[in-house]
């Protein structure tokens, strides 16, 4: 059984470790980069150079945007 008693300096110690973790994966959560941002970035930057290259026409454009912007994770 445990017996109540003063708390030690072990205890004190790993309660202080722990709130210092628990912030730590707090702020790396809240802190991480968001995976679809990043994919849906990198396909807007290649349809915009396309159009600006000529390669695709403006309603080309207007519908891949479109469906770029529809395809995004909320």
């Amino acid at each position: 059984m445990i017996e109540a008693g003063p708390v030690g300096t072990g205890q004190v110690v790993a309660l202080l470790v722990a709130a210092v973790e628990l912030g730590a994966v707090i702020y790396a959560v809240i802190r991480r980069p968001r995976r679809g941002r990043h994919w849906a970035g990198r396909c807007e930057e290649v349809i915009v150079r396309q159009r600006l290259a000529g390669q695709i026409d403006a309603a080309t454009y207007q519908t891949r945007m479109t469906d770029l912007v529809r395809a995004r994770p909320s």
